[in-house]
């Protein structure tokens, strides 16, 4: 999948201000917290990335704009902090998957599964683990997407 020469003049960007490569299949996405920094590609559908250090949290405002089913089940968990977390990082993947990031219509958006649709599209979740003190996962339009994903310093 990464055997092509890509130059930065062949970087584009959606209406909403998603980069994607004008020349090629693949699709890419970054994202950072703390000390490390992720890329992933995919080929053949979109994708987005989140990563986020776990810290605490507070749900202070968050219920105006999170389902109340997910913010039920944050508020009710035994960790909320990693909870919440959990469910942020899912959600911030999936509307960078989307292409619209925090335009996406984040309050109609069930979290609490490994499949979440907005509109006609449907984004798969997956958990990336490599380090106890982060949350990262990727969003794929594909099922079982073959992606590449990797992790800096």
């Amino acid at each position: 999948m990464l055997n092509q020469d890509i130059d930065l003049d062949d970087i584009s960007y959606t209406e909403y201000g998603k980069p994607f490569l004008d020349s090629s299949l693949i699709k890419f996405n970054i994202s950072h917290s703390g000390d490390w920094a992720v890329c992933a590609l995919v080929a053949g559908g979109e994708i987005g990335i989140d990563i986020q250090q776990i810290t605490i949290v507070s749900l202070k405002g968050y219920e105006r704009i999170i389902s109340e089913s997910d913010y039920n089940s944050i508020k009710d968990s035994v960790n909320v902090d990693k909870t919440f977390l959990n469910f942020w990082v899912r959600r911030e993947a999936i509307c960078k998957a989307d292409g619209r990031g925090i335009l996406a219509p984040f309050e109609s958006i069930e979290i609490m599964r490994k499949v979440v649709s907005i509109g006609d599209t449907s984004y798969f979740l997956n958990r990336i683990e490599f380090d106890p003190g982060y949350i990262c996962y990727t969003a794929t339009s594909v099922e079982n997407a073959e992606c590449v994903v990797k992790v800096i310093i």
